[in-house]
């Protein structure tokens, strides 16, 4: 807000005993009272009133300033509409609205300077000039940007608060904003808001990362890829950016593009340990084990202490049944980090995998005692109270887990492999369709759904969802298979045939790691394994 005053103050240059010194102004400030350098030292408040008079809607925008000395305090909220309001007394509002209409009555169509208070009352018209000054920068960003060039429908209140937020010159402010209304399903606005973030600060990875994710939910990872290619391109020194499109060139296939992304990202910042993680991963699922162990290497001489590192490579290690090397690699962290939750849960999952359940439980129950509210930990400790037999008891942890965390589709998936395993398919549906109600564009989903369609013998249910999550991701090779199996069980083989061979073409160019992204446990099995 305080950016949006300067704007009106240098351009009001005859307004009494005010001066501003521009560039003296700290980004940092939003609303609240403010010491900021004046000729004279002041104290500088806004106050932004909606009013009608006649048929038509004003905003009353009126800024005071006041002797330090004898100043007031003055108090700013934050409205529906991301502005500054300013808490007055009624006479002070009622002196607003007056001169306000005084001014209209007056034909002064675009402001007034009145001594009163030393405020200066600004109509919407000059809000709006203002504004249309700040799309100035927009429209030329855009042409210089194509990837970020789109058109979407905005309600006319998000329409209000976007102009609003256009006025704001903190670009973290309004990033923030976006991230608010993601929740909220307010995904368009959003959108535009990280989107005008980064027109404030082209450097600004942070609105770069989120504008990618909340497209990618809307809109699917190739529109996302395109953004990400235009970041690094103005932000070619931002690791944190290489990173996540080496990550978006795996999952559409690119693995030569993924690994020269994280090549770039290591290049730029060789202590980024994330870069070497992901990259190793990667190598590990194309079966390049040796590889993947190799970059796992060089990212621990870069930092042998660092205990998230050494968790990730227990986990492939753990997926390639390297149990005893898995288990050397947790207990590095234990002197690290004893308190770390994910060391236990690792710990839990290693005995698990050889059968040794009781041990396992143990260690989740460790992990629960440090942090009682994470829902990954549940979920493990649920597949496993079902895996001996206490099925009451997991359904009773994942109702736990979804109160705390409603909104992570993972959770519905876990719990719906756990009832396909019992056979209850009907229940496995309604988990899967809340799943896809919070995350349509996952495919894993879309094969999960398929597989319990096809159980239930509905086959052309079952080949529609296998399409439709096909066409969310093609490079889903586990995806292909599943489909390839169940249209050899119905006797369709030359379809099965067409589908084997887009499974293996799919495998050979992705990275392979499907499996992994809700199975952090081995939570999903193959349905057709012989």
């Amino acid at each position: 807000m305080l950016g949006y005053c300067q704007n009106i103050f240098t351009g009001f240059p005859k307004c009494r005993n005010v001066h501003v010194v521009k560039g003296s102004l700290s980004k940092k400030i939003y609303v609240g009272n403010s010491q900021i350098l004046w000729k004279r030292q002041a104290t500088l408040g806004c106050f932004i009133q909606p009013f009608y008079y006649g048929n038509t809607k004003y905003f009353t925008v009126a800024l005071s300033t006041t002797d330090i000395c004898g100043a007031n305090n003055v108090v700013t909220g934050m409205n529906d509409n991301g502005a500054s309001s300013l808490t007055t007394t009624g006479e002070e509002e009622e002196l607003h609205k007056n001169t306000m209409k005084d001014a209209l009555d007056s034909n002064w169509n675009e402001s007034t300077a009145n001594n009163t208070m030393n405020h200066t009352v600004v109509t919407r018209q000059v809000a709006e000039n203002m504004v249309q000054q700040e799309e100035e920068p927009l429209q030329k960003f855009l042409a210089s940007s194509p990837a970020l060039n789109f058109v979407l429908r905005l309600t006319p209140q998000e329409q209000e608060i976007y102009r609003n937020m256009q006025l704001v010159t903190d670009p973290e402010v309004i990033r923030q904003r976006g991230k608010a209304l993601v929740p909220n399903g307010q995904t368009h606005l959003a959108i535009y808001l990280f989107r005008l973030a980064i027109v404030k600060e082209p450097s600004f990875g942070k609105a770069w990362q989120d504008l990618c994710k909340v497209v990618l939910r809307k809109f699917g990872i190739f529109k996302a890829k395109e953004i990400l290619l235009e970041a690094v391109k103005v932000n070619p020194n931002n690791q944190f950016l290489w990173k996540s499109l080496g990550m978006f060139e795996q999952r559409t296939g690119n693995v030569e593009g993924a690994r020269k992304a994280f090549q770039t990202g290591i290049e730029k910042d060789p202590l980024h340990l994330p870069l070497y993680s992901a990259w190793a991963r990667m190598e590990f699922y194309l079966n390049n084990y040796e590889e993947a162990r190799k970059i796992f290497q060089r990212g621990v001489e870069r930092d042998p202490n660092n205990s998230r590192f050494y968790l990730t490579w227990a986990q492939i290690e753990l997926r390639a049944k390297n149990y005893e090397e898995a288990a050397r690699l947790v207990s590095l962290v234990e002197p690290l980090e004893p308190t770390n939750v994910y060391l236990w849960q690792t710990y839990a999952q290693i005995e698990s995998a050889q059968g040794h359940l009781e041990q396992a439980y143990h260690y989740y129950l460790k992990a629960l005692e440090l942090d009682p509210n994470n829902v990954v930990v549940m979920e493990c400790l649920a597949k496993l109270e079902a895996k001996k037999g206490n099925v009451d008891e997991a359904r009773s942890i994942f109702r736990k887990a979804i109160e705390l965390d409603e909104k992570d589709a993972r959770i519905y998936a876990c719990w719906a492999n756990v009832e396909l395993e019992l056979n209850n398919m009907d229940r496995a549906v309604e988990l899967l369709q809340q799943a896809l109600k919070i995350n349509n564009l996952d495919s894993y989903l879309w094969l999960q759904y398929a597989v319990v369609e096809h159980r239930r013998g509905n086959v052309p249910r079952a080949r529609a969802l296998f399409k439709r999550g096909a066409d969310i991701n093609p490079f889903d090779w586990f995806l292909w298979e599943e489909w390839s199996h169940m249209e050899a069980k119905e006797g369709n083989q030359k379809e099965a045939e067409q589908l084997a061979k887009k499974s293996v073409k799919a495998k050979l160019r992705s990275m392979g790691n499907n499996l992994s992204r809700y199975d952090r446990e081995h939570s999903f099995q193959p349905s057709y394994v012989s």
